[in-house]
């Protein structure tokens, strides 16, 4: 079975990144928006470091 690693870590952090998306979205819907804007960036920022990796590594 052939690993293809630069993809793999691609998924990961673009898994973790929507997570961080999720949470912020059920903040919003919560009432906070503060939450909706820190989480979103947080996850849009790890998944751009996801991509800078992979671009790194291919």
């Amino acid at each position: 079975m052939d690993v293809d690693l630069p993809e793999i870590l691609l998924a990961v952090h673009v898994l973790v990144g929507m997570v961080f998306v999720g949470l912020g979205i059920q903040n919003f819907v919560g009432g906070r928006q503060v939450g909706l804007v820190l989480n979103g960036l947080l996850g849009l920022l790890i998944i751009g470091m996801g991509v800078g990796i992979q671009q790194l590594l291919d």
